[in-house]
């Protein structure tokens, strides 16, 4: 019985890092099916070209790393909201910016570094690009995050 107990408990109340590892499980899945669409940091999209996402391009550096960054992160804090128990959610929920940025700036850094692999340069490195990348990709997974965990508490 004791046991069962610890187990019940355990799932009840996730650790940080079995939560911040499960979700990084989701991100990189998720983050491989998105730059299949929308080009990040030089790479992607299947065929070429901006993707679904190249009319920004036009309106300067920070206007597409906002873009570019609130679509690749806030779909994958979408699926990992849906694929999160209620338990895994409140561990989230405590630390929304100790956990969306620490996701942010992991992808970020692997983004570079396959970029800079597989084309031998890196398109985008630009200050107001990465930070508005940040930014807003950090906002919306918030924003995206509550609202999932907010209509499934219903």
């Amino acid at each position: 019985a004791c046991a069962f107990q610890d187990k019940i408990i355990a799932e009840l109340n996730p650790s940080s890092s079995a939560v911040f590892v499960k979700s990084m499980i989701i991100y990189i899945i998720a983050s491989a099916l998105t730059v299949t669409v929308c080009p990040q940091f030089g790479i992607g999209p299947i065929g070429g070209g901006a993707g679904i996402l190249g009319f920004v391009m036009k309106y300067g550096h920070f206007a597409c790393g906002a873009f570019c960054g609130a679509f690749f992160l806030s779909g994958s804090a979408l699926l990992t909201a849906i694929f999160m128990n209620r338990a895994q959610k409140r561990v989230v929920e405590k630390h929304y910016f100790g956990f969306f940025v620490p996701v942010a700036l992991l992808l970020l850094t692997a983004l570079i570094i396959i970029s800079n692999i597989v084309n031998g340069s890196n398109p985008h490195l630009h200050p107001e690009f990465i930070s508005a990348w940040i930014l807003s990709g950090v906002l919306f997974s918030i924003a995206f995050f509550r609202v999932v965990s907010r209509l499934e508490a219903r």
